[in-house]
């Protein structure tokens, strides 16, 4: 299922790292370096595409990634990161 993130959302890349601010209930998040990535892709891609690039990055199996990218989205849908595109 493709995501974006949620529009109530803002966020910035620093330090290779994602500073996530949701405006509606004025919190923030920070992103270890690979959510940040999967963040940050996010636009852009898809989950097997996502996770086809982490195996680029981090030496991780394609089926780990898929798994991890599959998992992660899902949490952060269920928080009201994410939404379907």
């Amino acid at each position: 299922m493709p995501y974006r993130h949620a529009p109530h959302l803002a966020w910035q890349l620093i330090g290779g790292e994602a500073v996530v601010i949701d405006l509606a209930g004025a919190k923030t998040l920070g992103l270890n370096p690979v959510a940040s990535l999967i963040w940050s892709l996010l636009p852009e891609l898809d989950e097997a595409a996502i996770a086809r690039e982490m195996t680029k990055r981090f030496d991780v199996p394609l089926e780990a990634a898929k798994a991890d990218v599959h998992d992660f989205l899902q949490t952060l849908g269920e928080q009201g990161l994410v939404v379907e595109a």
